[in-house]
């Protein structure tokens, strides 16, 4: 996921997430031509696997990530799942 998040396309949409209220569909047409950004959809797979599996609640920044690209949280509430994370605490 770390390695995702640093390549160009996926950079470019995660400060437009952060900058913008726009929906992740509209700024890859935008910013990318049309092609898709890739942690988007892993992060979507990422949930997917963890919500079947009842285990989302035990990986918070992976769920708010998630929440983040489908617009469903603000990206500033991911530093407070950074604060907040159970290995810090």
């Amino acid at each position: 996921m770390i390695t995702t998040c640093y390549g160009g396309r996926n950079r470019k949409i995660g400060i437009a997430l952060a900058e913008t209220e726009k929906p992740v569909s509209v700024l890859e047409g935008e910013l990318l031509g049309g092609q898709s950004a890739q942690g988007v959809l892993t992060a979507a797979e990422v949930h997917s696997m963890l919500s079947s599996k009842k285990l989302d609640h035990q990986f918070p920044i992976f769920t708010t990530i998630h929440m983040i690209c489908q617009r469903q949280a603000p990206a500033d509430v991911l530093i407070s799942c950074l604060r907040n994370h159970p290995e810090h605490n």
